[in-house]
């Protein structure tokens, strides 16, 4: 007869939901499957602490680390893949790459565009005459011009700063692609990120 006693045991349990069947067949609950309510893996496998990045909206930008910092391919050596320049940003300040240039985000008013490259700003300054009758000089220095006027059909201020780091130039201008008018807080601030280039 073991048999028999056996076979509704099994049937209590299915039924009970995994409860326990005694001599005097009262039923205990099995104990409820705990769930994490936390866990200490992040979501998705990101990082955090001080080597974190922020969430990046463009699979194939790069985002700055928790101080800001963003390092990017070298646009001057864009055949040597190890070879890299950084500048002190902005938490969530991201970058994404077109072809050796970067275009360098930090929300709808701060966008650049770095690339290698250098360029007479005293002669650019000329050509602003010719092409953009409306737009007024209101810096010029030899590695730096800051106009306003209306400039790839945006408005606002627009710059573009040289820099040189070791035997290579860089070029960081506004980014075409913003539609907001800038300020000259907005030029000022993307100014002092292009020139932390190291």
């Amino acid at each position: 007869m073991q048999p028999f006693k056996i076979f509704p045991f099994f049937v209590v349990l299915t039924a009970c939901g995994g409860g326990i069947h005694t001599d005097n067949t009262t039923v205990l609950p099995a104990p409820a499957p705990t769930i994490p309510t936390s866990s200490n893996e992040p979501p998705d496998g990101a990082k955090t602490g001080p080597d974190a990045q922020p969430p990046v909206k463009d699979p194939n930008a790069i985002a700055s680390d928790d101080s800001g910092l963003l390092t990017i391919p070298d646009p001057a050596a864009p055949n040597d893949t190890a070879k890299r320049v950084s500048f002190d940003g902005l938490p969530g300040t991201t970058a994404t790459l077109d072809g050796p240039n970067a275009t360098v985000v930090n929300g709808a008013r701060f966008a650049f565009v770095v690339k290698q490259g250098t360029d007479d700003l005293h002669e650019r300054v000329r050509a602003l005459a010719s092409s953009m009758p409306n737009s007024h000089v209101e810096k010029i220095k030899d590695d730096l011009l800051i106009y306003s006027g209306t400039d790839n059909g945006r408005g606002g201020y627009h710059f573009e700063a040289l820099m040189t780091l070791g035997k290579s130039s860089y070029v960081c201008s506004d980014a075409p692609t913003l539609k907001t008018e800038l300020t000259r807080t907005d030029v000022d601030a993307m100014v002092r990120v292009c020139k932390t280039i190291k």
